[in-house]
């Protein structure tokens, strides 16, 4: 059970990192030259989650070249992509959240066993 606790944790742990990037995106959308990032998942020790963040080097949109102006292009940052990205980590987040709950329960009625 604790096993089971573990996972969810580190769930829980991966899929805010990758809200924390997914905001970051937002927040950059309209910042040119600006690459996104991206948080992928992988196994780690035990059953948990290990998060890896790189960088998107996709191009963004070309900027007219105009005078005064040295941004070359607009970020790569797709808004639609991000939102479901978001979507998606949220319900991660609360399946992870609702295995945590279920193993404390199960744990507590095993602890209130009476023998």
């Amino acid at each position: 059970m604790l096993s089971a606790i573990s996972s969810a944790l580190s769930g829980v742990l991966a899929f805010i990192k990758k809200t924390n990037v997914i905001s970051n995106n937002v927040a950059n959308l309209l910042t040119d030259d600006f690459k996104k990032s991206r948080a992928t998942f992988t196994e780690g020790k035990n059953g948990g989650v290990n998060t890896i963040v790189e960088k998107v080097n996709t191009p963004g949109y070309p900027i007219p070249q105009t005078p005064g102006i040295t941004a070359q292009e607009t970020s790569n940052v797709d808004i639609a992509e991000e939102m479901t990205n978001l979507i998606l980590a949220e319900k991660g987040f609360k399946a992870n959240l609702k295995t945590i709950k279920a193993a404390d329960e199960n744990l507590g009625t095993l602890l209130d066993i009476k023998v």
